[in-house]
């Protein structure tokens, strides 16, 4: 009677075991063919089909399922990869660009539910026009930086006194860059427009004073139309302080020589009427600077 019971016992959990076992198996078909369709869906590949059931225990149905969840699941961490590689590198360039971060790229990874050959190469297209305003504005900031030094160089300025911003190409830098550009342009204009009316005086001055060439060189480049803020240092402060200088120099040798003139053609005059060689109304109408 005992053993009987022992039998019934052991069969009984036997069948327990069984039915648990088939359960969970079913259980595990249902969840993962579940995942399966999900990840199929994430990746863009149609839909998920169903292998025949005619014949085969859940363990040969099983088997392929599992088989197809791990392929899949592969297929999805390489995804996911490939994802995080192109996202990594758009909000790298957003953020050189913008000079601000964008979303974390692991959380944005983790909210993503389109992972398909479109989207990617959504992303990858999206990729290309950064790279490509990168490029054009790292050609701007290059381009920028260059007008920036040549312009200090030709005012006689030190470009590392105007707190330009490091190797960024932000937008916050491209604005410094041109709003200093600007600056020193203004500044540039309005000296050559000082040199220019300062070489007409100079040149009126070495004319009626009839200065040599050789004195003329030393200012002749500094004038001059084709290197009017072309020359380093042509238009710095310094520069053209030296031609004020020598233009109020030679207007003083003006003066002091015209001044000698008048004290001459006195000197005439005076010789003319006490000789009484010409009527006083001929002395006074007389070409003495000629004479």
């Amino acid at each position: 009677m005992d053993l009987e019971r022992e039998r019934n016992e052991l069969y009984k959990r036997k069948l327990k075991d069984a039915t648990e076992d088939r359960d969970d198996k079913i259980q595990e078909i249902i969840s993962t063919e579940s995942e399966i369709g999900d990840l199929i869906n994430k990746l863009g590949q149609g839909s998920y089909t169903r292998q025949p059931e005619e014949g085969r225990n859940l363990n040969e149905k099983l088997a392929p399922i599992r088989d197809a969840y791990k392929e899949l699941q592969g297929k999805m961490y390489q995804r996911e990869d490939e994802f995080r590689d192109v996202l990594l590198k758009i909000e790298d360039i957003k953020f050189a660009l913008k000079g601000v971060g964008g979303p974390n790229v692991s959380s944005l990874i983790a909210s993503l539910s389109d992972y398909s050959d479109i989207k990617l190469a959504h992303y990858w297209h999206e990729l290309d026009k950064l790279q490509t305003e990168k490029s054009e504005r790292v050609q701007q900031i290059n381009s920028l930086r260059s007008t920036l030094n040549s312009d200090c160089s030709v005012l006689g300025m030190d470009p590392t006194a105007s707190d330009l911003p490091g190797e960024s190409i932000s937008n916050k830098t491209t604005n410094h860059l041109m709003a200093a550009v600007e600056k020193l342009g203004k500044i540039k204009r309005e000296r050559i427009e000082r040199i220019r009316k300062l070489g007409i005086t100079l040149s009126g001055l070495w004319m009626l004073l009839k200065t040599t060439t050789e004195d003329q060189q030393r200012f002749q480049h500094i004038i001059s139309n084709s290197n009017r803020g072309a020359l380093a240092g042509s238009l710095s402060e310094a520069t053209i302080k030296e031609v004020e200088e020598e233009v109020h120099r030679l207007q003083l040798l003006k003066l002091n020589s015209d001044k000698l003139v008048l004290a001459k053609r006195a000197e005439l005059k005076k010789l003319y009427k006490n000789t009484h060689l010409l009527a006083n109304s001929e002395i006074d109408t007389l070409d003495l600077e000629n004479l």
